[in-house]
């Protein structure tokens, strides 16, 4: 008895609650307030425009403004790691590298193919030019993203 009486007054609370006085049944007055009131400073439905925190020319300034940099580190794998991840370790953390057209990393075998064939095998030691790329997400979250555009064993 006491769970049927909690029940039904859960569904009036609810029901209270949906109708009482949110005048969605009213037509809306010029302005976005409801009619007769005056208007205030509270939600009206309507959409609203995201304004960016940062000035896009600045932000524009900021992607242009990725500093080239040198990684040396060694290049590290593993196959069980969200179906196969690789890496490179340098300064400390593994960097998720993007390499330039030409190159591919077999995850399976660790190692790094260059345009002319084989470069690098796992646990080789490799540098790479290019810059960090931290708006770039991927499946393995090994570590930052870098976008490399040169290679050197």
């Amino acid at each position: 008895m006491r769970l049927t009486t909690l029940a039904i007054w859960m569904v009036a609370l609810l029901l209270t609650a949906c109708a009482g006085g949110t005048g969605a049944g009213d037509p809306p007055a010029p302005g976005g307030g409801q009619a007769g009131a005056e208007p205030t400073d509270e939600p009206t439905g309507e959409p609203t425009v995201a304004r960016p925190s940062v000035d896009p020319s600045e932000l524009r300034e900021q992607v242009r403004g990725r500093k080239s940099r040198t990684l040396t580190g060694r290049l590290g794998r593993d196959e069980t790691l969200e179906g196969g991840c690789a890496w490179l370790e340098a300064e400390g953390q593994r960097w998720q590298v993007i390499y330039p057209r030409g190159y591919r990393l077999d995850i399976a075998s660790g190692a790094l193919f260059g345009p002319d064939g084989k470069i690098a095998d796992d646990g080789d030691t490799v540098t790479v030019q290019g810059a960090a790329a931290p708006d770039m997400a991927t499946t393995c979250q090994v570590g930052p993203v870098f976008r490399a555009t040169s290679v050197e064993v």
